[in-house]
């Protein structure tokens, strides 16, 4: 789905608000005529990329949100235990230990994310999404997979611990400032497509948080304005079906509305089957 960001690309959420699927995220894309244009695409997909995004060579002078006078905290959504066995085949799998307080976290409720929609006001992401945890269905959300997922831009210092809409968090494992949470800006104008994890790391990532602890006590519902913003994008958005997009996957993972191609092996397909 997209919409025109002329309208708005504000978040939504819970509550009355205007909801984002789990799994999915609000990405910027260029068209020719330079409009702005949003586009809902799967968050993996989006996160294993590193790209401009469509609004990273627009000026901008500051960061982050306009708090509310009295803003509404967001604590975390309810979770699932894990036991210690798991976490500690995990840190086995990673090769090096949890930081104390992520990884009691992770024990409490397996990476939940908000109750609610929130923000870091000096930061602008919209947390909307489960944090990554252990054993789930989707690997790009899993802990012991998710590292290597993304190790073009954080070196081994640095563990991801979830998608935000604007970006990704990852928290310090190693070094000084263990437990600190960071944030990197996947729309960051001082990106170059030469860095690799050490620039990435030195130069990109936002110190965010003490720990996640002290992240989920600075996280707050989005200013008014903003869910009043995102609310009027509604009527906006619109279906699209690109028939070039996906053309190339098999067909029992082509869209239902997606031609199927002619019957008969396709040889190019048939090189990556197994035997």
């Amino acid at each position: 789905m997209a919409g025109d960001g002329r309208g708005g690309h504000a978040r939504g959420g819970r509550d009355g608000a205007v909801p984002t699927p789990a799994g999915w995220c609000w990405a910027h894309v260029g068209t020719p005529d330079g409009d702005r244009l949003l586009a809902l695409v799967p968050i993996e997909l989006h996160g294993s990329f590193r790209h401009a995004g469509g609004v990273r060579l627009l000026p901008a002078s500051a960061r982050g949100l306009r708090p509310e006078a009295e803003p509404l905290s967001v604590g975390p959504a309810a979770g699932d235990e894990v036991p210690d066995d798991l976490l500690d085949l995990l840190e086995s799998a990673l090769g090096w230990p949890l930081p104390p307080a992520y990884r009691r976290f992770v024990a409490e409720t397996n990476g939940v994310g908000p109750a609610a929609p929130a923000v870091l006001p000096p930061y602008g992401f919209v947390a909307d999404q489960p944090l990554f945890g252990i054993a789930r269905e989707d690997r790009h959300q899993d802990l012991s997979y998710v590292a290597d997922w993304v190790r073009d831009r954080l070196t081994v210092d640095f563990l991801p611990i979830g998608y935000v809409q604007g970006g990704l968090l990852a928290v310090k494992v190693s070094g000084d400032d263990v437990d600190s949470v960071w944030y990197l800006d996947d729309d960051d104008p001082r990106d170059r497509e030469a860095y690799g994890p050490e620039e990435v790391c030195g130069h990109l990532l936002q110190r965010c948080a003490d720990s996640v602890d002290d992240l989920w006590a600075r996280l707050v519902r989005p200013p008014a304005a903003l869910v009043e913003l995102a609310t009027a994008a509604v009527g906006q958005v619109t279906l699209v079906r690109d028939g070039a997009v996906g053309a190339g996957l098999p067909a029992k993972l082509k869209a239902p509305w997606q031609e199927q191609g002619r019957p008969g092996r396709d040889p190019v397909a048939s090189m990556f089957e197994a035997v």
